[in-house]
């Protein structure tokens, strides 16, 4: 048996090991740590009234590969304020910070944000801007109130839209309008660039024209807050009818029931009346008769007339006429006979 030694061996497999010419290699060195600033966020504010305040989100990144340590956050000295000023953001990682901006002056706040840290790199300043402006609550009407003829009792509707605007909530205290219009809404707040739709009826009452102007009593600080509003109330065609029949008198005596008007109607007409005209007797146009109460229907008018002794004889006509409380009339003619 042959024995081979074996120290060459354990040489050779000790080189190759070691990196093939017995040197070992050295470590490589550790990355040099990054700490890479960047902020970003929409912190231009734009109009603001003044004493309101308003805020907007500005985001800390740091891109490195250490921890980022922020030692202070700096604003503007006026009308700025931040959430977050000092701390720590990890690798990688995000900060959000809440800035609010509060005018106190009708003037441009425009400055500088200043992250202050150890960062290696990065950008660290953002552009602040901003403007302090005054409330403003601008009232204007539209719509169209010309209502033109509407029947006696009957109502009509239009709309009229009240608008704001303005930059501040609009109070309104009362909506104005002259009788007979009325409206569905009458105060409220109307909010900035809105509408407030308010519908205006008409109703009415007697024939002739309504015409005025309806006015937004509010604290509106510019605008137009009135408007002209018309319409004309007109009478129906007569729904009832009068009929009349006169007796013979004889000149020179009394005669009660010398005539009887009777009106139909289909209902209750408020204020209804009969008159004659009774010129003819040397009486004045217009002579009223009483109504029977209670009677029964058509409703009969009593004429009781005293006929002049020189009256000739012959027929003498008498208009009578019949009218309401909303000025709709009828008319008839009777014919009386006079005798000797």
């Amino acid at each position: 048996m042959n024995v081979r030694p074996i120290s060459a061996v354990c040489v050779l497999i000790l080189a190759t090991a070691c990196g093939g010419n017995g040197t070992p290699s050295s470590p490589s060195a550790p990355a040099a740590p990054t700490r890479i600033i960047g902020l970003s966020g929409d912190v231009a504010f734009g109009d603001v009234i003044l004493g309101r305040t308003v805020t907007a989100t500005l985001t800390i990144a740091n891109r490195g590969n250490a921890p980022l340590t922020v030692t202070g956050l700096t604003v503007p000295s006026r009308g700025y304020t931040a959430s977050w000023t000092s701390g720590t953001v990890l690798p990688s990682g995000l900060q959000p910070v809440v800035i609010q901006f509060t005018p106190t002056a009708l003037e441009n706040y425009n400055g500088v944000l200043a992250v202050n840290g150890d960062q290696t790199s990065g950008v660290n300043t953002v552009n602040l801007s901003g403007r302090g402006t005054a409330a403003t609550r601008i009232i204007g009407l539209s719509g169209d109130l010309a209502f033109g003829e509407v029947t006696i009792g009957q109502t009509a509707w239009a709309t009229l839209t009240i608008t704001n605007s303005g930059n501040a909530p609009l109070t309104v205290t009362g909506v104005i309008v002259p009788s007979p219009y009325a409206g569905s809404w009458t105060s409220g707040t109307i909010l900035p660039f809105a509408t407030q739709e308010v519908v205006i009826q008409f109703t009415p009452r007697a024939a002739g024209s309504y015409n005025g102007v309806l006015t937004v009593n509010g604290d509106q600080t510019s605008g137009v807050n009135a408007m002209s509003v018309s319409g004309r109330g007109t009478r129906t065609g007569v729904a009832f009818s009068v009929s009349a029949t006169c007796s013979t008198v004889k000149a020179g005596t009394y005669a009660p029931l010398a005539c009887v008007a009777s009106v139909t109607t289909p209902g209750n007409y408020l204020g209804l009346k009969v008159v004659a005209d009774l010129r003819a007797f040397g009486l004045s146009e217009a002579w009223g008769l009483p109504a029977c109460g209670p009677c029964g229907f058509p409703y009969p008018y009593d004429l009781d007339l005293h006929v002049p002794a020189d009256m000739p004889a012959g027929k003498v006509p008498i208009a009578f006429t019949a009218s309401d409380d909303q000025g709709r009339t009828a008319t008839t003619t009777a014919n009386l006979q006079i005798v000797r």
